[in-house]
């Protein structure tokens, strides 16, 4: 009586297949889930270690005003020029066209509303309405300050150098095509004298 039962057509394989994936699912569903912690305290020091090591990673070494940068600028151009053949002492002037640019990080929220109307004689009116509004994201482990996301160092407007050898041959032509080179600034803007 029970090979009648469990006869060939029971152990075919289409259905055997059919067991062991019944089985392993059956072994999927019953595994342990492991339950997460909804402390949000935990959850805030998170936010504030990644939100640490993102402004660590996107800060740039700017100076600290419009002045500190255009004197470093200054010093870093007096020592390339010093060191080319031909040029003893050497003055530099740099300045800039504004004050460096802080972007800061914005939070965007946009409505939209489309309201389609008919009157009684037939006539149809549609009223599209959105509403825009920026509001800006500041840090609380600084006090409140504006959360940065990109500083962009003013540009050069005009530079001059004073400096001994620059009359000798070419010389004036060629500090010019070394500011050029190193700041973008176009040829005009750029005055050479002979110290």
């Amino acid at each position: 009586m029970m090979e009648k039962l469990l006869g060939k057509k029971w152990f075919s394989r289409d259905n055997l297949l059919l067991l062991v994936l019944l089985g392993v699912l059956l072994f999927v569903i019953a595994l342990p889930v492991k339950k997460e912690d909804s402390g949000k305290g935990q959850e805030k020091e998170n936010a504030a270690a990644m939100l640490e090591e993102l402004t660590a990673s996107t800060q740039t070494v700017t100076a600290g005003s419009t002045e500190e940068y255009a004197a470093y600028l200054e010093e870093k151009l007096k020592k390339m020029l010093e060191a080319v053949r031909g040029l003893g002492e050497v003055e530099v002037m740099v300045t800039l066209e504004s004050s460096e640019e802080k972007i800061v990080e914005k939070d965007m929220t946009a409505e939209r509303s489309n309201t389609e109307e008919q009157d009684a004689a037939g006539g149809a009116r549609t009223v599209n309405t959105s509403n825009t509004e920026y509001r800006t994201i500041y840090r609380e482990d600084t006090g409140g300050d504006p959360f940065v996301v990109k500083t962009i160092t003013p540009k050069v407007e005009g530079v001059l150098v004073v400096a001994e050898g620059a009359g000798k041959g070419n010389m004036a032509g060629e500090i010019t095509q070394i500011i050029q080179a190193l700041f973008g600034v176009e040829a005009h803007r750029i005055k050479v004298l002979e110290k």
